[in-house]
């Protein structure tokens, strides 16, 4: 017993692992079927297995008639569907349009403090290189003063 409850809970861990063969498969429905004292952790397993096997005793021509009245009655949530997908796809448009004249207004303002900062960074340039020129005369006369002195 102990052998086989083993065996059983190796195949459920290849069933959970979508690895089990249909016989696999049929050897669990059986094991749950035939069998009254189930440890108590493989009781989920049964309800599971035995559920299985009531879904493959149903009568097909029971099965056509309810899907035939599913898919009348579900005819108004294909439109239902419809719409929703075309409020979807509007509500995106509108969000990457309105998103588009944003950044085209962030580009002009990013444009205009690239502008101000070049402007900024002439006159700073320009001022340093009149300051560079003035030091020049300043080395000279330093030089000059130095030859006489000694």
């Amino acid at each position: 017993m102990k052998l086989e409850i083993t065996r059983i809970r190796l195949l459920i861990a290849k069933y959970e692992n979508a690895e089990t063969s249909l016989e696999e498969e049929q050897e669990l429905y059986s094991f749950f079927k035939n069998r009254e004292a189930i440890p108590e952790d493989l009781e989920v397993y049964q309800h599971i297995f035995l559920g299985f096997g009531q879904l493959g005793h149903q009568d097909l021509n029971q099965e056509s008639s309810q899907v035939e009245v599913t898919d009348k009655s579900n005819s108004k949530y294909v439109w239902y569907k419809i719409a929703a997908a075309l409020i979807i796809a509007l509500t995106t448009s509108v969000f990457i349009f309105n998103s588009n004249q944003l950044s085209t207004q962030e580009e002009r303002e990013a444009r205009e403090a690239l502008a101000q900062t070049v402007a900024i960074l002439n006159a700073v340039s320009s001022e340093i290189n009149q300051n560079t020129e003035k030091l020049k005369y300043i080395n000279q006369l330093k030089s000059s003063t130095n030859k006489y002195l000694k």
